[in-house]
């Protein structure tokens, strides 16, 4: 998860319980909603979108995970649910302090699972690496649930 999700996160939650601290005592409460999803993301609304329009879309989970092939060789594999056959999965990456940019855009098979190569910086520092959906019309875009983090001497 980005870290603007998990500020956002922070902030809703701070926000929440501030407002939980201001409600009529009878009423309020500490559990959520019966209906509540953690992977759910505001959908944008406008004035003239309906409460129907406005509602929440979920995201997808993806799992990333790193390993080292050999030498100074890296890959990244995951798998994205639900169900997400032969479509595609952009692979992101951070050097240092930027920004995120585009690295590689690759399939899934038929198992939902996606594999790429990835590589370390040239010179001294950190490379980050991330696993994205495009959003559709059911689900928002998605990250990975983490980082893969390569980290050059």
């Amino acid at each position: 998860m980005s870290l603007r999700h998990t500020l956002g996160r922070a902030v809703g939650g701070t926000v929440a319980v501030a407002l939980i601290g201001l409600a009529v005592p009878g009423q309020a409460t500490a559990a959520p909603a019966s209906s509540y999803d953690a992977r759910t993301v505001p959908a944008a609304s406008s004035e003239k979108a309906g409460a129907a329009e406005a509602a929440a879309k979920p995201m997808r989970n993806i799992t990333l995970r790193g390993k080292e092939r050999s030498g100074n060789r890296f890959a990244i594999s995951g798998k994205v649910g639900p169900r997400y056959v032969k479509r595609f999965v952009i692979i992101e990456r951070k050097f240092g302090d930027g920004r995120w940019t585009r690295y590689n855009k690759v399939r899934t098979n038929n198992d939902s699972r996606y594999r790429s190569k990835v590589a370390p910086r040239r010179d001294r520092g950190v490379v980050r690496y991330r696993a994205k959906t495009q959003k559709t019309g059911t689900y928002a875009t998605s990250y990975s649930n983490r980082i893969y983090r390569i980290e050059t001497f």
